[in-house]
């Protein structure tokens, strides 16, 4: 941005300075080509805008999609979730991409949500790459975490989007050994319904390091008491994934819930999260290692006070 801080003495308002952002900075919203041509989010100056055009939970990006980091602290807004990849019963013909899309999110990108019924969904056969580094770390966040967008002036709180959810197509006990032969594993995610499960523990959804995930989850509003949405959830994620050096902060309910699958845990740190900190569920065959939990309060936006923390640990199955 070139700022124009010249006078012009040619007025009579000669103490008066005269202020010329440049906007037409070279920034790429995010994007990709749909059967109706290419769909781009709209860049305001700052951020990178994506409305229920863009995505939603009635539209599957079927395409590579690549998130930068903006200059100045921009950050990529979403009015609506963000689901990556097809997604479907295979017992009514649908068939899992044997290579569906990748979504990249490069170092340093923030990616805000506005609804807590905004989640990021990777579909069976698609991947995420979000791999971020000590010094640029990636952010899933809160739109509310930033002034501009919290115009009632609340601040972040738990549940303020609906978190990610990755599909895997590795084995989980919730499927019996003849479906997964037959290829007709289809487990319902809890939360906003998608399918899982396969016949593959070597399988990769792709893998999320040096990465930050804030005031994510939801609650019964979304899928009913008992069916609530978790700051990460991995359902059936094969051991070709990996999650390295993450940071969970004041999610709704558990850090990160495991159904099945054989993925990597490490470094991860899970602070005041509202239910479990981890989750292991359904035949989990992976691995953890350098794990950290801490349980504390915060104040809810009426002003009462939360407990956050339930269990560090719930292990089934």
């Amino acid at each position: 941005t070139v700022v124009d801080n010249s006078v012009d003495n040619s007025t009579n308002n000669s103490n008066n300075s005269t202020t010329t952002p440049d906007t037409t900075v070279d920034v790429e919203c995010a994007s990709y080509t749909s059967d109706a041509g290419t769909v781009e989010g709209t860049f305001d100056g700052l951020d990178c805008l994506y409305n229920d055009s863009f995505s939603s939970k009635n539209i599957s990006i079927v395409e590579n999609i690549t998130f930068e980091e903006l200059p100045d602290g921009g950050v990529h807004l979403f009015d609506d979730a963000l689901q990556i990849g097809l997604d479907g019963d295979t017992t009514t013909g649908f068939v899992i991409p044997a290579n569906g899309p990748t979504m990249t999110v490069k170092p340093g990108a923030t990616l805000a949500f506005k609804s807590g019924e905004a989640i990021i969904r990777i579909g069976r056969g698609a991947k995420i790459q979000a791999v971020g580094t000590a010094a640029k770390p990636i952010t899933f966040t809160s739109a509310f975490a930033y002034d501009r967008f919290d115009d009632e002036g609340k601040g972040p709180l738990f549940a303020d989007w609906g978190g990610i959810i990755i599909n895997g197509n590795a084995i989980t006990d919730q499927c019996t050994d003849a479906a997964r032969a037959a290829g007709t594993c289809n487990v319902p995610s809890e939360g906003i319904v998608s399918y899982f499960g396969g016949n593959n523990n070597a399988d990769s959804s792709g893998d999320i390091k040096w990465a930050k995930i804030w005031y994510a989850g939801s609650g019964p509003r979304v899928g009913g008491d008992g069916d609530d949405l978790n700051s990460l959830t991995l359902n059936a994620v094969g051991s070709g994934s990996e999650f390295d050096y993450i940071h969970i902060h004041q999610g709704f309910d558990d850090g990160i819930e495991i159904f099945g699958g054989a993925t990597t845990l490490k470094h991860v740190v899970v602070t005041d999260t509202q239910d479990d900190s981890f989750d292991f569920d359904a035949g989990w065959q992976g691995s953890a290692q350098f794990l950290f939990i801490k349980h504390g309060t915060v104040l809810s936006r009426d002003n009462v006070e939360v407990f956050m923390g339930n269990g560090g640990f719930e292990s089934d199955g």
